[in-house]
């Protein structure tokens, strides 16, 4: 690992093969090995060394055709082949499905994000594809996502959503309830909640026993302050579906009609341990008209979730009205401070996501040979963020389109990044 880090891929690969080859009685370990002989190939050398790379995949393949890693490889490897890519990842989807952890394991970061680019230069995939083949690209498409901002980050996931929509429309479909929870959050981020509740009054329609499809429901109607419908659309019985009683019950609060209560003292009575429940029903005593109740009720909660500023506001004001203001002086004072924290956060998000915006605006002028209007750009960011990681580099590009030398500190910075392990050269490739 220290010749992988310090990027002495020959001597890595060299002792990689002495592992291979002596790991005949451990074929997992044997496995690894190849494949981290495909990943130093053929990230090394300028792809010089490609056909060793698919050959490593191969022997990976051979000892375990499930592995994850040697098919991504492939693909990667297969570019120049997109049939070959795509039978690949088709082979990949059923060999297993894909799992969240696939793609935020050592190596595969990137692997992931480059197989975007392989399997489709961006597009959904062409035809008639195998239902899995699409899920398994929706699923990569989502992960690669949280690793995006702004623009990038929303197409994406809208990109995911379309492959699971056609999916889902194949005669050939099956989903399962991960594909429905998967598609219904895109809807979520991309808020399309109308999308969302008309594929779950669907799915609940067709499949009324169907506790995961009920509870995105109700979840889905309460975001958009529908809590009528959700009332009448009801939750099977607590030993069936815990959390559809609970979205029940905030329901039911939100419209003030006293039918939260007796859910919320079942589910508390049940299950303790959970801080919304007993902040709920802390919430609802307090509403009518049991107020010490309430306050030791949301007290229990804060204990399970301290940053709870709902919680910590109604507890505030609750005391107060019960003359104990010291107790809500001191409440008050930890909803302030939580809730400034939470502005802090919201603001550098905000900021971060403008950033990245228009660091997109600006190499897409770049793309175009716009140099004035990516100039403009680049300015932006430098004001708004100097330490941008990837201002450095934009700066460069602009200096190469209009022919010019880059600064002495644009390079050094560049040089500086270039050799920080882990930095933007690994996160942005």
């Amino acid at each position: 690992m220290v010749h992988i880090v310090e990027g002495r891929t020959d001597l890595a690969v060299q002792l990689l093969q002495g592992e291979a080859a002596r790991s005949g009685v451990d074929p997992a370990a044997a496995v690894l090995a190849e494949e981290m002989i495909a990943v130093e190939l053929a990230a090394s050398h300028g792809g010089a060394r490609r056909h060793e790379a698919i050959a490593a995949a191969g022997r990976a393949l051979a000892l375990d055709d499930r592995s994850f890693r040697a098919r991504l490889l492939l693909a990667l490897l297969l570019a120049g082949d997109r049939d070959a890519a795509l039978g690949e990842i088709h082979a990949l989807a059923a060999a297993r499905p894909l799992q969240p952890d696939d793609v935020s394991e050592l190596f595969l970061k990137d692997i992931g994000a480059w197989m975007l680019a392989i399997l489709t230069d961006g597009r959904p995939l062409p035809g008639e594809q195998p239902p899995a083949a699409r899920r398994a690209l929706a699923a990569l498409l989502d992960h690669v996502a949280t690793r995006h901002l702004g623009g990038s980050r929303r197409r994406l996931k809208q990109w995911a959503r379309g492959e699971l929509r056609q999916a889902r429309l194949s005669r050939a479909a099956t989903p399962t309830a991960a594909d429905l929870e998967l598609e219904v959050h895109l809807c979520w981020d991309l808020l399309d909640f109308p999308a969302a509740i008309e594929l779950l009054q669907e799915r609940t329609a067709s499949a009324p026993g169907d506790a995961t499809a009920r509870l995105l429901l109700l979840r889905t109607l309460n975001r958009v302050g529908r809590y009528g419908e959700a009332v009448r659309l009801g939750a099977p019985p607590v030993e069936v579906c815990p959390p559809c009683r609970q979205a029940l019950a905030e329901a039911h609060f939100k419209l003030g009609d006293g039918g939260d209560l007796p859910l919320l003292q079942e589910l508390h009575r049940r299950y303790p341990e959970q801080a919304e429940v007993t902040a709920l029903l802390g919430a609802t005593l307090v509403r009518q008209g049991l107020p010490e109740q309430g306050v030791a009720l949301l007290e229990q909660s804060l204990a399970r979730a301290p940053d709870d500023m709902p919680t910590l506001n109604l507890l505030a004001a609750t005391l107060s009205r019960l003359g104990q203001h010291d107790r809500a002086a001191e409440a008050a004072l930890r909803y302030r401070s939580r809730h400034d924290r939470q502005e802090q956060r919201t603001r550098d998000a905000e900021l971060q996501d403008n950033i990245d915006s228009t660091h997109e605006e600006a190499a897409a002028a770049l793309d175009r040979g716009e140099t004035e209007r990516a100039r403009q750009l680049i300015a932006i960011i430098g004001v708004r963020s100097p330490r941008y990681p990837l201002l450095p580099l934009l700066r460069l590009a602009l200096a190469l389109r209009r022919g010019e030398p880059p600064s002495a500190e644009d390079a050094e910075q560049l040089l500086e990044a270039a050799l920080t392990p882990n930095g933007w050269l690994w996160e942005k490739r």
